[in-house]
């Protein structure tokens, strides 16, 4: 074990700390008494979650999602104050667009011209 003085623990204690993880504890001392011991602590096992096997079909599901719509566009059109909570921008844009293809006509500009006569 090693014993080093509060005033050394204070000048390098990167160094200190990192000795007692990786090789033995280190004991504090201030005024020839011991004051407190720096101990590696132990390893955490791993959470369930993070080590339990995802059932087949979630993998499959997971292993399908690509894309969506960018959170940084949405917020920002929120901040804007263009959108809001209860009405996402992706909504709004889907149905603007489809507004769009129920008021556009299929005929040429020159056609819907001779068909209004």
């Amino acid at each position: 074990m090693i014993a080093i003085s509060i005033l050394e623990l204070h000048e390098h204690t990167e160094l200190w700390v990192r000795k007692a993880t990786e090789q033995e504890p280190i004991v504090v001392m201030d005024q020839g008494e011991v004051v407190a011991e720096i101990v590696a602590m132990p390893a955490k096992p791993l959470s369930p979650t993070l080590t339990r096997k995802m059932l087949p079909g979630f993998a499959e599901l997971q292993a399908g999602l690509r894309g969506g719509t960018d959170r940084t566009e949405i917020i920002s059109e929120m901040r804007d104050g263009q959108g809001s909570i209860l009405t996402p921008a992706i909504l709004r844009r889907s149905t603007s667009q489809s507004r769009t293809a129920r008021t556009s006509s299929p005929l040429p500009k020159a056609a819907s011209a001779s068909a209004a006569s």
